[in-house]
């Protein structure tokens, strides 16, 4: 008797292994998605804006800020280790700031609108602008370069797959603007860096930024946050902030020797608004400094005495525009450039954005609708 055909029983057996191994990956990825569906349905509201690589995102799950200010996170380490258990369910991330150049000042307008202008220099890098609105904060707009998030030319989160790091962007501002209308903005200082030690919980610079736009309305009550917590500065850099409101006060925190100083605008009954503008060197009387930036402030200072503080908006950014770094060369050999200039109208909560030294296309977004170009 011929023996029966063992053909077909070997494709059944190699057809039940390809279907088991393909029901295990839909497993494993279900158990992903699972595991990060409100992470992944995060990065879905993202759009690329420009081809320099400039990047809206409209951020809608729960980064546990709170929770952060219970425990605190002393050390950018620390801040990544926090960010890596919360966010990225222990998937480790690297996150990278080093120093950079940059210029702030607030002014108003002839209708009475307050106005925070910033640029923020540095190397190449694309970035982004992401809206928050947690349960317990105010809603705010913060410029984020994605740059310390290991985001380069050559990778960017266009594709979807590429955007799981933004998911840490809350956490790294460097300027923006809340639903208050409440502004801030740091800039580097050529010193040691901050690390206070009286005992309150610690905070690092973007934590601190982050910390101001959801829980400040005005300057005075963003100075009770810094005054609240201990600040450790980020990257072994030192930093100093200018915060602005709506009602138009202004105020430039400095860490000297460990202890916060706070800097006003020098009150002038002809002025429109007491203005005041920051750079790269201490604002407090009598520190020795290099003057960093000392050609940009003055450039600034000028033109608002000038003004007694006047300007329009698209005043505000000509000037951003000529005090912006173009292929300024550090001694290091670290090439700055402008990488964004914004205006943020305090009074309309809006902003006015020129994304790597294109004057000439303004894009223009409103806290109650991110993801517009106005």
């Amino acid at each position: 008797m011929a023996k029966k055909s063992t053909g077909g029983k070997s494709a059944k057996i190699a057809l039940s292994v390809i279907i088991s191994f393909i029901l295990l990956i839909m497993l494993i990825t279900s158990a992903a998605i699972g595991v990060f569906w409100t992470e992944l349905a995060a990065i879905r509201n993202i759009e690329q804006i420009d081809d320099y690589g400039f990047f809206v995102m409209e951020y809608k799950r729960d980064y546990n800020l709170d929770h952060l200010l219970s425990v605190g996170a002393s050390s950018d380490q620390e801040l990544i280790d926090y960010i890596v258990k919360q966010i990225f369910k222990g998937i480790p991330i690297k996150i990278d700031m080093s120093d950079y150049a940059c210029t702030t000042f607030n002014s108003v307008t002839a209708e009475g609108e307050y106005l925070f202008a910033r640029n923020f220099d540095w190397e190449y890098s694309p970035s982004l602008m992401v809206w928050t609105a947690p349960d317990n904060g105010y809603a705010s707009i913060s410029m984020v370069n994605l740059g310390f998030l290991a985001y380069a030319k050559d990778y960017l989160p266009d594709k979807y797959f590429n955007r799981f790091l933004t998911l840490a962007a809350p956490y790294v501002p460097v300027d923006g603007m809340n639903e208050a209308g409440l502004a801030i903005g740091v800039l580097y200082l050529e010193a040691e860096p901050t690390a206070q030690d009286t005992g309150k919980i610690g905070l690092t610079t973007t934590t601190m930024i982050r910390l101001v736009l959801d829980k400040a309305a005005t300057v005075a009550e963003a100075i009770a946050l810094f005054e609240a917590y201990d600040m450790h500065d980020s990257a072994g850099a030192c930093y100093h902030y200018q915060i602005a409101d709506a009602t138009g006060a202004s105020v430039i925190i400095e860490y000297i020797d460990n202890e916060m100083t706070l800097i006003y605008p020098e009150h002038n009954d002809g002025n429109a608004v007491d203005f005041q503008m920051a750079a790269n060197f201490f604002i407090t009387p009598d520190v020795s400094d290099i003057d960093l930036g000392i050609e940009r402030y003055t450039a600034v200072k000028d033109a608002l005495t000038a003004s007694n503080g006047l300007t329009t908006k698209e005043e505000a950014m000509a000037l951003l525009q000529e005090v912006r770094l173009d292929n300024y060369i550090e001694e290091s050999g670290f090439i700055n450039d402008t990488q964004w200039s914004a205006v943020y109208d305090l009074t309309n909560r809006t902003l006015n954005i020129c994304i790597g030294m294109n004057y000439e296309t303004i894009y223009s977004f409103a806290i109650d609708s991110p993801m517009q170009i106005k």
